[in-house]
Formats: structure tokens, sequence, C-alpha cells
């Protein structure tokens, strides 16, 4: 779950104090840029997706520290798909591809 316009001081413990009574939490991670922005984001992990629709219900917009959060489903990143394209994929590609397509066409 993404967590939005966290506190530059906010710790991990913070976080988890926050949101453990919404379930089990088993990843917190806080991403913070350079000194003076304040533009500290954050990721929380919950054991399962009820979990984490049960926190961003009640607790998007609620003050965690001095500020109001902004809460939002994140997606679990996937690793890319690393096959090679296969030689369909490219015809497209080929600037005469579509004319030699119309020309069949109009033969039919």
């Amino acid at each position: 779950m993404f967590l939005g316009n966290l506190e530059a001081g906010l710790t991990e413990n913070d976080i988890r104090r926050a949101f453990e009574r919404f379930g089990l939490i088993t990843e917190v991670d806080i991403k913070r840029t350079v000194r003076g922005q304040n533009n500290t984001y954050g990721f929380i992990k919950f054991e399962n997706l009820d979990m984490a629709h049960r926190a961003k219900v009640a607790m998007s917009g609620k003050v965690v520290g001095h500020s109001p959060i902004k809460i939002g489903l994140a997606e679990p990143m996937r690793v890319r798909d690393r096959t090679p394209p296969l030689p369909g994929r490219f015809r497209e590609r080929d600037p005469y591809s579509s004319a030699r397509a119309q020309t069949q066409s109009r033969r039919r």
C-alpha cells in the first residue's frame, strides 16, 4: 500500500504503530528525499489484501505525525517478461507490410 505526504521525521515504528490494528504488517519501506524537500513517502505491506483495504478506508486523510496522509493501493512489482519477442511482433514495423496487406485484400 502506498503512503504519501509522510512527515519527514516518521520512522518505521511510527508507521507500524499507526497501522498495526488493521492486521499483520509484513514490511514497511520509507523513501526519503533530499534534505529540505518534504516529499517523504512509503510503502506498507500487510499479510493480505483485506487488511490493506481496511487500513486504506480507515486511515486515508488521517493525521499521522503532523500531516494528513494519502493512501493508495499499489500493485506489486512484477518481473519483466524476459522471453525473446516472437518474429510476428515485428511485422508491424515493416513499412511495406500494411501496403502488402491492402494489396492482398483487394485481390480477394
